[in-house]
């Protein structure tokens, strides 16, 4: 379980909707509009 920095919401990392990269570390989204708000 990875949680998602925008809603704060328990993610499956393996099932997440959206994931963004940003140098080494990985950030999991439960959805496009929580990505698009970080």
């Amino acid at each position: 379980m990875v949680v998602d920095p925008v809603c704060e919401m328990d993610v499956l990392a393996a099932k997440a909707p959206c994931v963004s990269y940003s140098g080494r570390r990985v950030y999991h989204f439960c959805s496009p509009r929580c990505k698009l708000e970080f």
